[in-house]
């Protein structure tokens, strides 16, 4: 995909989905967040989608890994 292509990873089925991702170069951010989102998701305090409930965790999460959301961020960072 190319770098700032507007996306997002959903499952529009009702049946697991597996999916297999490369992701390069490498993001320190996106490898540290991961398991955090994973935790969270774990402690029951995200939502079905995997967001954490508490927005000022989820804010925390999208500067950690470098995640922006299309408008929003560019209009609230100027990036």
């Amino acid at each position: 995909m190319p770098v700032n292509t507007v996306h997002r990873w959903a499952n529009q089925g009702s049946s697991t989905v597996r999916a297999l991702a490369e992701i390069t170069p490498a993001s320190e951010g996106f490898e540290r967040g991961l398991p955090i989102l994973y935790g969270l998701a774990g402690d029951g305090v995200s939502t079905s989608q995997g967001v954490p409930r508490d927005p000022l965790v989820a804010a925390w999460i999208m500067e950690l890994t470098d995640m922006r959301l299309p408008g929003v961020s560019r209009v609230v960072t100027g990036r």
